[in-house]
């Protein structure tokens, strides 16, 4: 094997695989790099034996004047990378040491047979096509309601939904949730619904340029999503619940209110409350304005109150929310308008664009004294 690379692209491969090469085991904390003399192409890979990613230098970043293939402890080799001055490198293996070589500074490092990941059969029951954009706008308005604990596996995942026209994204911690919807450039061939790590999926978007296209693959149990640069294979998390069953189908209080208002609103009763007793936001509900209002035992209280109107009701007096979790959804809407949907101060309320097709936010009320 033997081949040059800029350090910069190879460095960019290394940290595009890192996020599943295993800090546990020595047998899966390595870096397989693998060259084609016939394609031109260096792909580095590495796995904890549950995902794998596959990183593709092309040959546009690349020269490959033999092929081969080595396996190489992770961490030393991305060390010696990051020591090297900007430029050329080139590599090679010379009795099973791998000798890189940038100017005057040579690496001579051990490497091993170290565990190669088996790859799976890529799925062909389901195929979706979304640009990198698409992609990434999905996971941008969902993935910040994804659950963050290990008690419930399958919330720690991002749910994709196809249904032949649109596509759309899901999320949720079971105490709020965010659904995205968009019309793809490339309608889906397929109707059917897949889960992907959030943490792994958001990971990998970062590498994939907005106009690529990314190929999704899934059946029950394996799931393939990546560019010609970029590839992730990991688990179908499983069967999600019935996400539409917690949205109620109609709602007594409706608001239109300036998103950007109420975010400012929020924002500062957020730097009292955020931290302490669930860090609670109180909102009553006057005949045209709402009053927010948060408190601190150790800091003090803010209120204020701003111009709503009503599409109907009100018809209670208030409720509360973390307000962490308005806050969040406040962001994420791109739009000057938004509409807040009630009914009771301890059902689920709504935060939405103006078109609810686009984009939702479902949250849980906190019990108060209201």
């Amino acid at each position: 094997m033997k081949f040059l690379v800029s350090q910069e692209n190879f460095l960019t491969g290394l940290k595009a695989i890192s996020k599943v090469i295993s800090k546990k085991s020595p047998q899966h904390a390595g870096v397989r790099i693998t060259t084609s003399y016939e394609k031109n192409a260096v792909e580095l890979s590495a796995t904890n034996f549950q995902d794998a990613i596959f990183y593709v230098i092309d040959n546009n970043h690349s020269y490959v004047e033999f092929g081969g293939n080595v396996f190489i402890q992770g961490s030393t080799l991305q060390t010696a990378a990051r020591s090297l001055p900007e430029g050329s490198l080139a590599l090679s293996l010379d009795n099973k040491q791998l000798q890189i070589n940038s100017g005057l500074i040579q690496y001579s490092l051990y490497t091993n047979d170290g565990a190669e990941y088996k790859q799976h059969k890529i799925p062909d029951e389901n195929l979706a096509v979304l640009t990198g954009k698409e992609l990434k706008c999905l996971l941008k308005n969902v993935d910040y309601a994804a659950a963050t604990d290990n008690s419930r596996p399958i919330f720690l995942g991002v749910l994709f939904e196809f249904d032949g026209e649109s596509a759309t994204a899901v999320a949720t911690n079971t105490h709020r949730l965010a659904r995205k919807t968009i019309n793809p450039v490339i309608k889906p061939q397929c109707q059917g619904r897949v889960v992907i790590p959030k943490s792994l999926l958001k990971h990998v978007s970062t590498f994939i340029e907005d106009e690529s296209f990314v190929h999704l693959r899934w059946n029950e149990s394996i799931a393939v999503i990546g560019d010609k640069k970029i590839i992730l294979h990991t688990v179908n998390c499983g069967k999600y619940p019935d996400w539409q069953k917690i949205i109620p189908q109609n709602f007594s209080t409706a608001i239109e209110v300036s998103r950007i208002q109420l975010l400012q609103a929020v924002t500062r009763i957020t730097g009292i409350v955020k931290g302490y007793d669930y860090s609670i936001i109180n909102i009553e509900f006057g005949q045209e304005n709402l009053k927010l209002s948060g408190k601190h035992p150790d800091i003090g209280q803010v209120t204020e109150t701003i111009p709503v109107g009503y599409e109907a009701g009100p018809t209670l007096q208030g409720i509360s929310f973390n307000v962490v979790y308005l806050q969040d959804a406040l962001k994420i809407i791109n739009e000057d308008m938004i509409t807040l949907s009630f009914n009771t101060p301890t059902s689920p309320a709504c935060i939405a664009s103006k078109n609810k097709n686009d984009f939702m936010h479902i949250i849980t009320p906190v019990r108060t004294s209201f």
